[in-house]
This record gives C-alpha cells, structure tokens and sequence, in this order.
C-alpha cells in the first residue's frame, strides 16, 4: 500500500513539472505586433513600431522587402525609411546598424523584448506604393512592415491608430470584434498580401453564394453606387462559375479614383483598382474598368492559388524568377476576357474583334520574332517593368502572347475532346490537383503534363514553337477548329499611297522627336536614332502634330529629306518611304462548317451559329 502511494506521489510531481514546463513554454512564445500611426498625415510619413517578444538572440535582423508580389520589379522600398532607432523592454536604446540596403541589424543581446521603431515616407499615387495624405492612408504592407526572416511564419497582430477623423477601414485582413483598427494575419505573407484603406472611403456590399464582398471606393467618382455593385457582382458570380470554388471567406474591392489613376494589383482575397474621376461613365472606358475587375479577380485562383512555383513562399530581398508569368497573367488576361463574355459585357463580335487585336499586336511588333514568352517572363523583372526605347523591338508581352496560347490550347482541347473538355476544365483540375490537394506550386514540366493529358495528344511542338521558341503561330489552323478565319482587310486606295516611315514620334514642347525606330523599318535603314528632333522636311518646317501627315502624304518609294537635330548638332538625313504594312485583321465565320466547328463556335462564343455575327460592327456598349 505505501509502495502505491510512493509511485502516486511522485506522479503527481512528474504531472505538474511536466504542466508547469508546458505554461512556461507557452509564456516564451515568440510574438509579433505592429503599431502604426499617423498624426500628421500633411508630412506623408507612417509612424512604426515593431514590437517582438520572446526571440532572444544576439542579433537580430529586420528586413524592408524590395518588391511587391504581383508587381515584378525591385522598387527599393527601403529607400523610404528614416528614423530606424530599438529599445530592450525596459525602454534602453539598443544599437542599431545597417547591413544590406534593406536590412537593419540590432545588437540585442538576448533580450526579451525588442521595439523597434522606424518612420515611412508615402507619398506616391500607385497600387504598388504606400500613400498618406489628408485625405485618406492606403497602406500596401510590402512597402511599410519590416519583418524578421526566421519568424516569417509566426501570426502577426498590427494595431492602427487613424487619423482621429478617420473612422473607416476596408482591408481583408481578420479584424478584433472590439476594435476594427486591430487586425491579426496567420503570418507575414498573409500580412503582405493584405493592403489596407484608411479615411472616409464609401463602402458598398454585396454577396455570391453566401459569401460578403465589399466595394471601397475613395475619391470622387461619377458612377451609379447600385450599376456598380450589379456589374462587379456579375463578374463575380460568372468567374465563380467557371472556376466552382470560393475559398474565401470575404473578398474586398479597394477602388481608388485618381486623376490619373490607373491599374490594377490582386491580393489574396482583395485587390487595389485605380482609376480617374470618370472611369465609371458608359462607354469605353467602363470597358476598360469592368475589363480591370475581371482580370483582377480571376487572380483569385490563377496566382493567388493555382500558382507556379517561384510565386510564393517569396524572397522579399531580392527578385524570384519565374518562366510561367505567360500563364500567370496570359490566362489570367484570357479569362478576363471570356468572362466578360459569359457575363454580357462583351458581344461575340468584339470577342472575334479581340482575337484579330490580338493578332495585329503580334505582327506589329517585331519583338515577338526575337524574344520567346517564356524568356519574357523570366525577365520581366529587366525588361517588362523596364521598358527603353527599344523593347519593341526585343521583347513580348507576356500578358498578351499568354493570352494568344491560352486562346490556341483552349480550342486545341475542344477540338480533339469532341468539344467535351476544354481550358475551363484545365484549370479547374490544376486548381484542384495543385492548390487543393497538394496545397503547392507546379512546375513547368508539370503544367505541360496536365495539357497533354487534357488534350489527349503530345504538346510539345506547341510548346516549343510557341511558348520557348519564337515560330510564327499559323493563327487559322487553331481558329479553324471554332469554325472562324482570321483574314486581312483590304487596303484602301488611300491606304495604298500612303509612305511608311517605321518612326515612333513623341511630342517634346511641341516639338517632334523619335521615340522609337522600329527594326527594318525605312526610318531604321536610313539611320534615324531614337531622341532625334525632326526639325523639318523638304525644307518645310514640321511638329510633333502633323508629322504624320505631312510624310504619309508622300507616296511609298519616294525619298524625304529630314533635317534632324541629333545631340545638338544639325543635319540632313534622306528617308526612302515604304508602304505601310497591312495590320487590318478581322476575324469571321468560314463558309462550311462541320459540325464539330459549329458545336465549338457555340461554346466558345456563347452564341447559335445562325446568329449575326459582324465582327466589323461597333462594340455594344456596357450601359
């Protein structure tokens, strides 16, 4: 009977030891919290304090990301930061030292409790910079919140004190129950990927599917509140509908009027829309606006969750490298595009209207014949978001040729599926496969595989002509599938005599300067430079406003003589013009279809056969 209760004893001992080991490993979790605030928003500065507990090192280092995710380039973020000072708990200066450009070191020595205290100058209109005025604070985290590397997975909390007549916040971060200026984030990429609206923002709601979405909108703007929200909500629900998945539980739409806004940057379940005052008037530009919701949005599954490897977990000190940006933002562009036309906005004619675009971008710059879309992608980090006076003639949009191969797959897979698969059904199984079941990345190698299985043939000629080669796509033979052609117009009379040249001209004070030769061109044979002023030609005296005119009155084949300045210095440059190219695409309907092609013409463009399509027509517009 003692032996039990000995060993009864002592279990009791051993339960608490192991108890009280437990709660005090639970009382030295680490923890983050940001506090931010902004008394004086006329100085454009955020005020920061990063306060860390429980991390106790040596050192520690806190690091300003470089670049924002969406947005491949190296902004330099840290060039922004003033005032970096840290204190232990007990409020005593800790020495601070700089290491990198955007890394501060902090000599802690161990201590429990680390503030680290630094200030950040926003004052730039874009949806990729932070920004404080009097008027409102629009904080893109990237660009405010340092991090430590070794905690970037632990949960954050970030306390905002507005501006004292600010009272509304619209961000997609978790907000407390008790305070809507408390918000928590799982971890720092959550953090990042959550930008935040702070002032007197109109705030417009709607659901799908049971789920709330909200409409920020700051500035002044010349919409209807119940079209806007009918219009965003359609979109909505048509992407919805293709995709068949809301992993959400809440999305937010920050609208920011500018005046000269423009753009658009998606986030993990928000994103920042920014235009100018009249965006939202009928018309072309609220194509343009419904246009920007619907690729945004789409970002919801392609990038944000279906995405290749390089996009995420992020290196925020330095560029991550992708070869699939072309299906990142290409299908992305694509599926802007289908859903607009799933959901009304646009007609099949312009649909038709946008694939001969399309076309026309492609034979017109000769940057498609140099640089393959996935190199594009890879280097958008130096040549997209870096653009000089001769990409043109060096590189491609990834957004638009990815589009074109989004286009060339999708009807490849209807035509050799009997149209009983098709892209919807591609990525909504990468969707599935990768994001859902696997909870990862995919790799090129991998998004090829689910191509050819989808299609049910071997893609890679197709992938080697088109996507790491430079071959020119034979257009028709993939359109052909949907019962369509892709044809040139021809050239009027007028067209006929008109002399090309190949200049880009800007106007400069009025004046004419070359902005852009493109490669072959007349103007680029004769030996005109970029950033030459054309001052006259055929002794006439010319500007910025009637240059073209003046040299498309001259026929093809006879020679003008351009006086140019070039770097000062005065001199005569004889131009033998060429005939202009023929870049009038259209897009229409063959004249005996099969039955296949017309069952994949009605799919595709959402419409009968039978029913008028002009692809020549004006676009209906969405108002």
């Amino acid at each position: 009977m003692r032996k039990n209760v000995r060993f009864l004893f002592f279990g009791v001992i051993l339960i608490f030891c192991t108890l009280a080991g437990s709660l005090s490993g639970e009382a030295k979790q680490v923890s983050i919290a940001y506090s931010i605030d902004m008394k004086n928003p006329d100085s454009h500065y955020f005020n920061v304090t990063m306060r860390v507990q429980n991390f106790q090192k040596k050192y520690v280092d806190f690091h300003m990301p470089v670049w924002i995710p969406g947005s491949y380039l190296v902004r330099e973020f840290e060039k922004y930061v003033i005032g970096v000072k840290a204190f232990n708990g007990s409020g005593e200066m800790l020495p601070v030292r700089k290491v990198r450009k955007n890394i501060w070191r902090v000599r802690a020595d161990k201590a429990k409790t680390i503030q680290f205290k630094y200030s950040v100058y926003a004052f730039t209109i874009s949806i990729r910079n932070s920004f404080l005025d009097r008027s409102h604070a629009f904080i893109n985290p990237s660009s405010i919140f340092m991090f430590i590397k070794e905690l970037k997975e632990k949960p954050v909390r970030v306390k905002i004190t507005p501006y004292p007549s600010w009272k509304t916040i619209s961000t997609g971060l978790t907000a407390s129950r008790k305070d809507p200026f408390t918000l928590t984030a799982k971890n720092y990429d959550q953090l990042v990927d959550s930008p935040i609206e702070i002032g007197s923002q109109k705030v417009l709601t709607f659901s799908v599917k049971g789920v709330p979405h909200e409409i920020s909108i700051y500035g002044r703007g010349d919409y209807n509140p119940d079209s806007l929200i009918q219009k965003i909500q359609k979109i909505v629900r048509t992407e919805v509908g293709i995709m068949k998945d809301i992993d959400y539980s809440r999305y937010v739409f920050l609208i920011q009027f500018q005046p000269r806004g423009g753009g658009g940057l998606e986030h993990r379940n928000s994103c920042v829309l920014q235009m100018d005052h009249q965006a939202l008037q009928s018309g072309k530009r609220l194509d343009r606006f419904i246009g920007l919701v619907a690729h945004e949005y789409f970002h919801n599954w392609n990038v944000k969750r279906l995405r290749p490897k390089a996009l995420g977990p992020f290196d925020y000190d330095r560029e991550d490298y992708s070869w699939l940006l072309w299906v990142a933002e290409g299908f992305t562009t694509y599926y802007g595009g289908r859903a607009l036309l799933q959901a009304g906005f646009r007609t099949p004619k312009s649909a038709m209207n946008s694939i001969a675009g399309n076309a026309r971008y492609l034979v017109s710059t000769p940057g498609n014949r140099v640089e393959p879309v996935d190199e594009a992608s890879f280097d958008a980090w130096i040549k997209y978001y870096r653009p000089n006076e001769n990409s043109i003639n060096t590189t491609i949009s990834y957004y638009s040729k990815g589009a074109v191969i989004a286009t060339l797959l999708d009807l490849t897979i209807r035509h050799e599926t009997q149209n009983r698969k098709s892209l919807d059904d591609l990525m909504r199984s990468l969707y599935q496969t990768y994001y859902k079941r696997l909870n990862r990345w995919y790799t090129e190698k991998e998004f090829e595989a689910a191509c050819e299985k989808m299609a049910g043939i071997s893609l890679k000629p197709f992938f080697r002509r088109y996507v790491s080669g430079t071959d020119s796509i034979d257009a028709n033979h993939y359109l052909n599938y949907a019962g369509i052609e892709l044809y040139k117009k021809d050239f009027t009379h007028e067209d006929s005599l008109k002399g090309y040249t190949g200049l880009r001209i800007v106007s400069k004070n009025g004046n004419a300067v070359v902005k852009t030769v493109l490669f072959g061109s007349p103007a680029f044979r004769a030996g005109i430079y970029t950033a030459d002023e054309i001052l006259a030609a055929d002794d006439f005296r010319i500007s910025a406003g009637d240059i073209a005119g003046r040299l498309q009155e001259k026929q093809p084949g006879k020679t003008v003589r351009l006086l140019i300045s070039r770097r000062g210095i005065i001199q005569e440059i004889p131009l033998t013009l060429g005939l202009m190219p023929n870049t009038k695409f259209a897009v229409r309907r063959i004249k005996k279809p099969t039955a296949l092609q017309k069952k994949i013409f009605e799919s595709y463009f959402h419409t009968k056969w039978e029913e008028k399509v002009n692809p020549g027509a004006d676009e209906k517009k969405c108002l």
